[in-house]
């Protein structure tokens, strides 16, 4: 059975890659990467994309879509045209700020008609998290969206893992040329609180590391002036999992400072790692750190100092195993193909 996974260019996260190879097992899959970007290439895209579901879509039964925007429309508009099965995943922008705000130019209003007839149309909704379902039902009661989580592959972690932890603290994400997204995680505060822990504790010679900060881009550019200890550093992406892993394997704590967060992928990673979450609570963060971790309103810096220097003091060990339970007993591939199969067998069955 043939399966037309869509998704925009621009979004590599690993949950793409799980989906593909969970999918792969009952369906061909075909990828299209739709780039909605630039102004003249978002008109060509379009097109292209018209074209391509004008003459192909009879091939497939089930078009599967990573988020609502504007690559969302067409699919879902040609599924019910050709009564094909239409599932789309919802995080957190296109729930919870392209639906309920205010549109003013005519390109936020396309935007929001895009999100807003995917979400209504479409054969089945996938939130990423329970606070995405709740603010989706906030704008659409009527809809019955069903939660399936976002996950990490728990098969490749090994007790070793959790041996060596140093005085790191690690936060990642946020990098590339949109500042907005550096602002959102509320970089600038995590750089904050390293320049001031390593000034009131020297001694601990904390280390505190931004990863996914390649020199070149402007979130480099932006952070680097906010940095005025050596221990605060900004780090490039991981070219490798492995890479990536390293970081969590040593790192002491991890930081999720987001005003808002649909989920926090990263976080489970490094939590299955037994990195302590010392997060803020916005948007699904208190849904996935629960009672494993820190959460700390208002982003008070003294508080957060105060959690941090405790951690490294060595007086929440017992957190470490918390976090990695509550991973893999909520956040697991094998969760998330269990229920996304059996979800797309009832939608096939009806």
């Amino acid at each position: 059975m043939n399966l037309l996974f869509i998704k925009h260019i621009s979004f590599t996260a690993r949950t793409v890659e799980n989906d593909l190879n969970i999918l792969k097992e009952r369906f061909n899959i075909t990828l299209q990467n739709v780039n909605t970007t630039r102004s003249f290439g978002f008109f060509i895209s379009f097109i292209k994309q018209f074209i391509f579901l004008l003459y192909k879509i009879y091939r497939f039964k089930i078009i599967y879509i990573w988020f609502a925007d504007y690559h969302s429309f067409l699919p879902v508009f040609f599924s019910k045209i050709f009564r094909k099965i239409s599932i789309v995943n919802l995080g957190g922008y296109d729930a919870d700020e392209i639906l309920p705000e205010e549109a003013l130019t005519l390109k936020q209003k396309f935007r929001k008609f895009c999100v807003s007839y995917s979400v209504k149309n479409c054969t089945k909704l996938l939130p990423v998290s329970e606070p995405v379902k709740e603010h989706l039902l906030e704008f659409a009661p009527h809809l019955k969206p069903e939660v399936i989580n976002c996950c990490v592959d728990t098969s490749k972690f090994k007790p070793e893992d959790m041996m060596s932890k140093e005085n790191l603290v690690i936060t990642i994400g946020g990098g590339g040329d949109f500042i907005k997204e550096a602002l959102r995680k509320k970089l600038d505060f995590f750089i904050e609180i390293g320049n001031q822990f390593n000034e009131r504790y020297p001694e601990y010679d904390a280390k505190f590391y931004l990863i996914g900060h390649n020199e070149e881009t402007q979130t480099y550019k932006y952070l680097r002036n906010f940095i005025k200890h050596p221990n605060v550093q900004l780090k490039a992406f991981a070219e490798t999992p492995e890479e990536l892993i390293n970081y969590m394997q040593k790192a002491s704590v991890y930081m999720q400072l987001s005003h808002y967060e649909a989920f926090g992928i990263a976080q489970i990673e490094a939590m299955l790692y037994g990195c302590i979450p010392v997060s803020n609570p916005g948007g699904a963060i208190p849904y996935v750190v629960g009672d494993a971790g820190f959460l700390i309103k208002d982003y008070r810096m003294d508080e957060y100092i105060r959690v941090i220097k405790e951690i490294l003091d060595g007086k929440h060990e017992n957190l470490r195993l918390k976090a990695r339970q509550r991973v893999m007993q909520n956040f697991s591939l094998e969760s998330r193909r269990k229920k996304l199969l059996q979800t797309i067998d009832y939608l096939l069955n009806s």
